[in-house]
């Protein structure tokens, strides 16, 4: 199975989420690391998840991190990647060989000229930058200022992806991919992917 673009899935807490998407040919199943967060993963949970699937990448979602607990999640999880919305070293953090992605909250003021200002500096570190918004729907002028950033960056779409317009918005903007979130199972086993499946199943190669 293959996929027109690449998709990271984000937020997964569950086996049937992370066979299903592995299975469908996602590039990358991203995993909550942070305790405080909603969709925590444990160690024991994302070993209990991962060892089910191949040929993706898993990806540690985290807001920062710091050299020394860096270390004791990658003793503690056998990750890929790490997904950050901050750090005080990029440049160290390429170091360890992780794929790194750069979590960008949308904001009205983002244009280009705000983004290099912002962004610039850890460019040279990061795979991709994951552009994530509460906005449902990707508005003229939210486009023209995307398109404007993914001219220069690599930049993965999070917000807005809707299943009737989703290959023109890949067409019109050169994003090196998107981004979607897991959910949770009704129980263990069960699980609606209505959404997830109306996206993927319309990004499948022929």
């Amino acid at each position: 199975m293959s996929l027109q673009t690449f998709v990271k899935i984000s937020a997964v807490t569950n086996l049937s989420d992370a066979r299903y998407c592995a299975g469908m040919g996602v590039d990358m199943l991203g995993f909550s690391l942070d305790p405080s967060a909603e969709t925590f993963v444990d160690p024991t949970t994302f070993q209990s998840i991962t060892e089910w699937v191949a040929g993706v990448q898993l990806i540690g979602e985290v807001e920062s991190i710091e050299p020394e607990t860096l270390q004791e999640l990658v003793k503690n999880y056998s990750i890929d990647g790490l997904q950050l919305v901050s750090s005080s070293d990029w440049k160290g953090l390429q170091a360890t060989d992780l794929t790194l992605l750069c979590k960008v909250s949308w904001s009205e003021d983002l244009s280009l000229q705000n983004f290099q200002i912002q962004y610039e500096h850890i460019k040279p570190y990061v795979t991709y930058f994951l552009v994530e918004s509460e906005e449902d729907s990707i508005t003229p002028e939210i486009g023209y200022h995307l398109a404007q950033i993914a001219e220069h960056y690599p930049i993965v779409l999070g917000f807005g992806i809707q299943q009737n317009s989703i290959l023109q918005t890949l067409s019109s903007i050169p994003f090196k991919g998107i981004a979607l979130k897991g959910g949770q199972e009704i129980r263990p086993g069960y699980k609606d992917f209505d959404d997830l499946a109306e996206i993927l199943e319309t990004l499948e190669t022929e």
